[in-house]
């Protein structure tokens, strides 16, 4: 097969290991790698890319330790939320996230929590305002649990 860049070389195939830019710190092992034998442009085949990374953000969700900047950032993206999108899911300012993610700021301890839960339960087809889901204002007090696979709904006044 001939190179996609320079269209003169023939692509090499191997496997190896190599770095996952979306998240530093993580290495997919056993990758498809074509190299062009002209250019020495690379192609890396990474299978099954939205299971890796659902599995990648279940992981960082269950993580002990506080999130990184990097791993605030693959989450929103991995909901596929913009910025905004994420700071309105979390009620917080557009500006406090780019904090976050760019390590000017971290988050307190109990918004390392809310940004998990926030992924965690995310439906990126779901409008989070409330005046967007038909009403004019929220529930005073209501609050979420997971309970299996199924939604409760606690009331608290």
């Amino acid at each position: 097969m001939r190179c996609y860049v320079c269209g003169q070389g023939e692509l090499k195939e191997s496997r190896e290991s190599i770095p996952y830019r979306a998240l530093p710190g993580i290495v997919l092992d056993d990758i498809e790698v074509q190299t062009c034998s002209v250019c020495g442009e690379r192609f890396e085949s990474i299978p099954a890319m939205a299971s890796l990374n659902r599995e990648l953000a279940k992981a960082l969700i269950r993580k002990r330790t506080r999130l990184t900047p990097e791993e605030i950032r693959f989450l929103r993206k991995s909901v596929g939320w913009s910025a905004r999108e994420f700071a309105e899911h979390l009620r917080v300012d557009p500006s406090t996230v780019s904090r976050w993610e760019s390590g000017k700021q971290s988050p307190s301890p109990q918004l390392d929590l809310l940004v998990r839960f926030v992924v965690q339960n995310a439906d990126p087809m779901e409008p989070f305002d409330d005046r967007e889901a038909g009403r004019a204002e929220p529930e005073p007090l209501a609050e979420h649990f997971q309970h299996g696979e199924s939604w409760v709904r606690a009331r608290t006044g």
